[in-house]
């Protein structure tokens, strides 16, 4: 189940929307001028996504790790910029 409402309602009424959100697992679309431009989701809902992101940023990283191209190590890109090793 899910509600669209105005900012404006949200502002007044967003102790019920959270409530909505976080008991009856709803997510509410906010609008202004008509637009969504933000919703309440139910943390678990956030969380997930995080979760998934977070795969696939570490699935990118292993598949750049293990491509053959030659990699630069950390404190030769430092030195190649004239950074110093201590700041």
């Amino acid at each position: 189940m899910s509600e669209t409402v105005t900012l404006t309602d949200a502002r007044t009424r967003l102790g019920n929307l959270v409530a909505k959100s976080h008991h009856g697992g709803e997510i509410i679309t906010i609008t202004q001028h008509g637009t969504p431009v933000a919703a309440i989701v139910p943390y678990e809902v956030l969380e997930y996504f995080r979760r998934r992101e977070d795969e696939a940023d570490v699935a990118l990283a292993e598949r750049i790790l293990a491509q053959d191209d030659d990699l630069v190590p950390h404190d030769q890109v430092r030195k190649l910029l004239g950074m110093d090793e201590d700041s």
